[in-house]
C-alpha cells in the first residue's frame, strides 16, 4: 500500500507541512490537487461532449461510423446515458430489438432520469407484451425510473394507450408534482384528454409539451392525430412529417401519415409511406390495412384485395379487414371473380364484420345498407341470367326447327 508522506520545509522561525502520497503531487496542497482533479475532470468532459457532437453528426448520413463514435464515447465514460440510447435507436432502426433493449437498460443504469430510454423500453416492451409488461418492468428493472418524472410519464402515456384513462392521468399528475414542466406527463395528458374527446384540454396539454421540448416525436405524432380527427389535413400532415423526420424508426408514424395522404388523395405519396411501416413492422395488420386503402384509391384493386387479405392472415377477425373487403367486392370488379360470387363474398365479409363487437348503430345500419344493395344486386343479375338462358334456349329452338322449315318449303316448291 502507498505510504503518505509528511512532508516539510524550513523557513525562518516556521515549519509548513503538507501531506504527499509518495508521487505525483509530492509537495501540493490539498487545495492545488483539488484544482488539479477538477481541471482533468473538466477536460474529460470535454472530451465526453466533443466525441457525442461528432456521433451525433455521423448519425444522420453514417450509421455503422455512428455506433462507432458513440461506443467511442463509451470508453471515456461508460455510463453515458445519452450515447446508450443513440446505438439503441441504431440498433431499433435495423430491427435489432434486443440489443436495442439491452442499450437503453445501460442508459438508465447510468442515469435512472433519462426520460428518452425509459420510453424506448416502454415502447419495445408495449409493442411485445402490452401493458402488463410495461407494469412488470416497473415493478421490476425500471422501478427507479418511477422515483423520476420521466419514469412515471412514460408508465401514463402507456396506461392512456391501453385505455387505461382514469390510472394514466392520475399517474401524469404525480409525474407533474416531480416535475411541474415534465413534457413526458403533458403528453401523457394529452393522449387521456383527446380518449376523451376533450379536445381542447388534448390541444392545451401537447402544445405546452412540445414548448418544453419541440424534439419529442410522440408529441408531434400525437398533435397530428389530433388534427387529423378534426379535419385539418394541412396541419396533421405537417406535425405526422415533423414526427416522422424525428423518429424515422417508429412504424405507426409512417402508417398514420399514410393514412392521412390517403385520405387527401394523395395516394402515391401514401403508398410510400406504408411501404415504409410495413418494413419496419410486417406483422402489425394495421399497417397493410393503410396500404390496401392507398391502393384501392389509386385504383390497383387486385393488390387492394390481396393487402386486406394479408391482414386478415395476420388477425383472422379484423373488423377493418373485413368491413374494406366487404366493400371492395361490393364497389369494384376484379379479375377472376364473377359477379355473383363477388357480391355474395362481399355480402359474407358483412356478416363477419356486424360480429364485431363495439359497432355504433349508425355502423350498423351503414352496413345493413351495403349488403341490401349487394342483395338487390345479386337478385337482379340472377335475373338477367335467367333472362339470357330463356332466349338463347329460344334461339337454339329456333335453330333446330329452321332445317325444317326449309325443307317444308322446297317440297312446296316441287309439287
Amino acid at each position: 500500500m502507498m505510504q503518505r508522506l509528511l512532508v516539510c520545509t524550513l523557513s525562518v522561525g516556521l515549519a509548513s507541512c503538507v501531506l504527499g502520497s509518495g508521487q505525483g503531487g509530492y509537495g501540493k496542497t490539498k487545495e492545488e490537487l483539488a484544482d488539479e482533479a477538477a481541471a482533468k475532470e473538466q477536460a474529460r468532459q470535454q472530451a465526453i461532449e466533443a466525441a457525442f457532437a461528432k456521433a451525433v453528426i455521423l448519425l444522420g448520413s453514417d450509421k455503422p461510423g455512428a455506433l462507432i463514435a458513440f461506443a467511442h464515447v463509451l470508453t471515456i465514460e461508460p455510463k453515458h446515458a445519452p450515447s446508450h440510447h443513440n446505438i439503441a435507436l441504431i440498433h431499433l432502426s435495423e430491427g435489432r430489438t434486443k440489443q436495442a433493449e439491452a442499450e437503453f437498460l445501460l442508459a438508465l443504469q447510468g442515469d435512472p432520469a433519462f426520460g428518452p430510454a425509459a420510453e424506448g423500453m416502454v415502447a419495445i416492451i408495449e409493442k411485445q407484451s402490452g401493458l402488463a409488461g410495461v407494469e412488470k418492468f416497473f415493478a421490476g428493472k425500471g422501478s427507479g425510473t418511477l422515483k423520476t418524472a420521466s419514469g412515471r410519464a412514460s408508465l401514463a402515456q402507456s396506461l392512456a394507450r391501453a385505455g387505461d384513462l382514469e390510472r394514466a392521468e392520475r399517474t401524469a399528475v404525480e409525474a407533474l408534482r416531480i416535475d411541474e414542466l415534465s413534457p413526458g406527463a403533458m403528453l401523457a395528458l394529452g393522449i387521456v384528454y383527446r380518449r376523451q374527446g376533450k379536445r381542447e384540454l388534448a390541444s392545451v396539454a401537447l402544445k405546452q409539451a412540445l414548448g418544453v421540448n419541440d424534439r419529442m416525436a410522440a408529441g408531434h405524432h400525437e398533435l397530428g392525430l389530433l388534427y387529423r380527427e378534426d379535419k385539418r389535413f394541412g396541419q396533421a400532415v405537417q406535425s405526422l412529417l415533423t414526427a416522422l423526420e424525428l423518429d424515422p424508426t417508429t412504424a405507426a408514424i409512417a402508417n398514420n401519415l399514410a393514412s392521412v395522404r390517403t385520405e387527401i388523395g394523395a395516394y402515391r405519396e401514401a403508398l410510400v409511406l406504408a411501404h415504409e411501416a410495413m418494413r419496419l413492422d410486417p406483422n402489425m395488420p394495421d399497417y397493410w390495412i393503410t396500404y390496401g386503402n392507398a391502393l384501392r384509391g389509386d385504383q390497383q384493386f387486385k393488390q387492394a384485395e390481396l393487402a386486406y387479405l394479408e391482414a386478415l392472415k395476420r388477425k383472422s377477425d379484423m373488423p377493418a379487414a373485413l368491413y374494406n373487403l366487404g366493400v371492395l367486392y361490393l364497389d369494384n370488379e376484379l379479375e377472376a371473380w364473377t359477379q355473383i360470387p363477388r357480391l355474395t363474398a362481399s355480402v359474407d365479409y358483412f356478416r363477419r364484420y356486424l360480429k364485431s363487437s363495439g359497432l355504433s348503430a349508425t355502423e350498423i345500419a351503414q352496413v345493413n345498407g351495403y349488403m341490401a344493395l349487394a342483395t338487390e344486386a345479386i337478385e337482379k343479375e340472377n335475373k338477367r341470367i335467367e333472362r339470357q338462358k330463356r332466349r338463347q334456349e329460344k334461339d337454339a329452338k329456333g335453330k333446330a326447327s329452321a332445317p325444317a322449315e326449309e325443307k317444308n318449303t322446297a317440297d312446296d316448291k316441287k309439287e
